[in-house]
């Protein structure tokens, strides 16, 4: 009975010293290194103009309703952005 018990402790610490070899250290091995970003990729641009206030597009916001049943739209003029981007953060803000 005691050798079954040993074998099977074997066995356990086989199969963890595999899952660790499996899932922690063979991915180490193989995992692409690093690489610097390039002074582009670092950049930071801060747009100080004053947004174009001229164009402005209509978005339609939805809110919950008053009884919380089902959403009610409210069409809303948003100033339009130099970018997709700047155009969805300010339909967001």
């Amino acid at each position: 009975m005691r050798d079954a018990h040993v074998a099977y402790a074997a066995l356990a610490v086989a199969a963890l010293a595999g899952g660790w070899l499996l899932f922690v250290s063979l991915p180490g091995w193989y995992a692409p290194e690093p690489t610097a970003l390039t002074a582009f990729e670092n950049e930071v641009t801060v747009d100080v103009d004053e947004p174009d206030t001229s164009r402005s597009v209509t978005a339609t916001f939805f809110y919950v309703s008053e009884d919380g049943m089902r959403l009610v739209g409210v069409e809303q003029e948003v100033r339009s952005g130099k970018t997709t981007t700047e155009q969805a953060r300010r339909i967001a803000e």
